[in-house]
């Protein structure tokens, strides 16, 4: 396994992984997925723009974005590392997100991304990292929990129907 910056190589797996999804009726987590990938060069410039602090909408900070790769160099999942936090981050959302095909999941994927992602967090000079999940999010809290990441609290939400857990972790 290995985590990756987006890149054409991935084309075809990445947009089988987002069909995949969305076929499910799931929300797109991380949001990034939601991008528009029909054309997949301008998708990826645009990542790298994002990357750079460019080009991004309104109140979005800067962000990179990486892809999962297994063993057959197929896209599993996707990470997106926010380089600052904004108010509306620290209230859902944090440092990173990340999700993990479904057809793929139950695997330890997730705790393997998180881990990857809080090492590319160092890179961007993250001393400490927030990570934001829904109480219910059973699969999500084992793999913040097994990255060593500290409860903080949890509170209600506007708009969600479970508490959101609040973890820190030292990079």
């Amino acid at each position: 396994m290995k985590l990756v910056t987006p890149s054409i190589k991935y084309k075809e797996s990445y947009i089988q992984m987002v069909r995949e999804c969305s076929e499910q009726d799931e929300i797109l987590i991380p949001f990034i997925l939601a991008e528009d990938y029909i054309d997949f060069v301008s998708m990826i410039d645009r990542l790298a723009a994002y990357a750079r602090g460019e080009q991004m909408p309104s109140g979005y900070v800067a962000h990179s974005t990486f892809w999962l790769i297994d063993d057959n160099e197929l896209v599993v999942g996707c990470s997106n590392l926010r380089h600052g936090l904004t108010e509306a981050l620290l209230e859902m959302g944090g440092h990173i997100g990340y999700g993990i095909k479904p057809s793929e999941r139950k695997k330890g994927y997730a705790k393997r991304i998180l881990a990857f992602t809080l090492e590319k967090a160092k890179t961007q000079g993250i001393d400490n990292a927030l990570l934001t999940v829904n109480k219910t999010n059973f699969g999500s809290v084992k793999a913040i929990q097994s990255n060593n990441c500290v409860l903080e609290t949890e509170k209600e939400v506007k708009g969600l129907d479970a508490l959101v857990q609040y973890y820190w972790i030292e990079v």
